[in-house]
């Protein structure tokens, strides 16, 4: 399957992520022990991303339905962002889930951005929020309070593929 990784961890093989230039995929599969094991990069070379792309789908569309999206609303009683947590290393990967931007269209909108800051977290926010960059304390502090940090840029999920399309600035 595919997890999104921070460049400067200088995976061998990668899958680029369009406009992003700290962020890529790497493949891996789940260990013994549930945890993250990186595919070599000789198996890596030689799988098809089809297959990875279907392998993917499905961790994350299982992964999706056994957890509840937390809603954050502001003083308006509107909703600033969803936060998916979850102890499990692959939840990043939720992203890839078919149905995820399904699950956000009537809460927050059918145009996402996420940020990935860590295996761990996903926020979404709604594509047209202009208030997106107040959270990036919240943002980075999630993205250097961990072992496993992902990334500070900000995504958009367009078919089932993920594009850069900006970064949080340092407060």
């Amino acid at each position: 399957m595919l997890l999104p990784e921070p460049m400067f961890m200088h995976p061998v093989e990668a899958y680029v992520i369009p406009g992003s230039k700290r962020t890529a995929l790497i493949a891996v599969r789940q260990g013994d022990d549930g945890e993250v094991v990186r595919v070599p990069p000789a198996e890596a070379r030689v799988l098809e991303r089809k297959a990875l792309d279907a392998a993917t789908s499905k961790m994350a569309a299982d992964l999706l339905e056994k957890i509840e999206p937390q809603y954050h609303r502001n003083l308006r009683g509107v909703i600033d962002y969803a936060e998916i947590v979850n102890e499990s290393p692959f939840t990043a990967s939720v992203i890839f889930a078919p149905d995820f931007a399904k699950r956000f269209a009537e809460t927050i909108g059918p145009d996402l951005l996420l940020v990935i800051p860590n295996r761990f977290q996903v926020f979404v926010f709604p594509k047209q929020a202009t208030t997106v960059q107040e959270f990036a304390p919240l943002i980075f502090a999630n993205y250097r309070e961990t072992a496993y940090p992902v990334s500070v840029e900000v995504f958009e999920l367009v078919f089932g593929r993920l594009r850069a399309v900006g970064v949080f600035e340092e407060p």
